[in-house]
């Protein structure tokens, strides 16, 4: 619950979305599950606490040296559209670092990539057109809406009016790039066209599955979509697997989780389908098949294990790069008890010294 980001909002537009919920949401006799937060994080007063350290809860205020249309998008990016709350990277106790900005965070094991205007990480690269047919669309040629992101366009972006879309990708053009990060080159230039089909055509497939090799699971299972040499289509429908940034991030997360799980969602009146293939490949074969796409249309720096697949499958990864948060709490909170005992412990044998 991005609470965090909604204290940035106007009174105003708070009564007005009371007033939808209210009056125009449709009752539902649905029960949620109980929620079951693991120790320490189900003692809610620790809430108190975090609330002292890392929430602001002042409601916007427009920068008189911008523009309206700047201070829209701003207001919009940090309050409704809650961009922060997976973007922004986050401290050791999960307070948004708001000294790096946008700069790429997590949600869960999905990788959140910069949105800043870095030319190589983040989208310096891209024009205000691009990004407004994106979160309009879910979708450009160099990149596409998977997993949370593909569900923030298809329940909410989408239906944002275009001059709201607009001053969002001006204010973002606009986030200052996070100087501790650097790319070596734009994530969506790596790679380019061509396949090693020639190779298995004619090859009799071996008959242990995890044994097959990278150009006969892509053979299988991708050329048919996006071509032999994953060019993609001309309608750009079913994309090119280089110069993307699916394949051209150096987390490998996302890639995985999208040859998992496949991506569904309408975006403005256009559908992008890919279908899932969790149940059809084994955790080697998507190692195998990932660590293809990449040696051939991407980022050298990511790389794709049989274990990270079997994590990403059975819901216990981490996202690339962040801390275990419940073991972090866990150790905090030890320590905290052991800090407490020896201070108890100090000052009974003080007292005692005393007496004697």
């Amino acid at each position: 619950m991005p609470y965090t980001a909604y204290a940035r909002v106007s009174d105003e537009d708070i009564a007005a979305m009371y007033q939808w919920f209210m009056n125009e949401v449709a009752p539902s006799d649905y029960q949620p599950p109980a929620t079951e937060l693991p120790f320490p994080f189900n003692i809610r007063l620790s809430m108190a606490a975090w609330n002292l350290l890392f929430h602001d809860n002042r409601t916007y205020t427009p920068d008189p040296a911008q523009s309206d249309e700047w201070n829209r998008g701003a207001y919009l990016v940090e309050g409704l559209t809650h961009c922060g709350t997976c973007h922004t990277p986050r401290n050791l106790f999960m307070g948004e670092d708001r000294s790096r900005l946008l700069a790429g965070g997590a949600v869960g094991p999905w990788a959140a990539p910069d949105i800043t205007s870095d030319r190589n990480r983040g989208i310096g690269d891209w024009s205000v057109e691009e990004l407004v047919q994106y979160m309009k669309t879910g979708s450009i040629r160099r990149s596409q809406a998977s997993g949370p992101m593909a569900e923030v366009v298809d329940h909410s972006l989408q239906h944002v009016t275009d001059e709201d879309l607009q001053a969002i990708a001006i204010y973002l053009k606009s986030v200052p790039a996070d100087a501790s990060e650097q790319g070596a080159q734009t994530v969506h230039d790596w790679g380019q066209p061509g396949n090693r089909l020639a190779e298995v055509r004619g090859v009799t497939l071996p008959e242990e599955t995890n044994d097959w090799s990278g150009p006969q699971l892509f053979d299988a299972y991708c050329a048919a979509c996006h071509q032999p040499s994953a060019q993609g289509t001309p309608d750009g429908i079913m994309p090119a697997l280089y110069n993307n940034t699916a394949t051209g991030r150096p987390e490998s997360n996302n890639l995985a989780l999208v040859i998992l799980q496949g991506i569904h969602w309408f975006g403005d009146g256009h559908e992008m389908h890919m279908p899932g293939f969790a149940h059809e490949l084994t955790d080697q074969q998507i190692a195998t098949l990932g660590n293809y796409l990449i040696e051939m249309y991407g980022n050298p720096a990511a790389e794709l294990s049989e274990g990270q697949v079997s994590a990403l499958r059975e819901g216990t990864a981490q996202a690339q790069g962040q801390p275990d948060l419940l073991l972090l709490a866990r150790i905090g909170l030890l320590v905290g008890v052991l800090v407490v005992l020896l201070v108890i412990g100090l000052v009974l044998r003080r007292r005692k010294k005393n007496r004697t």
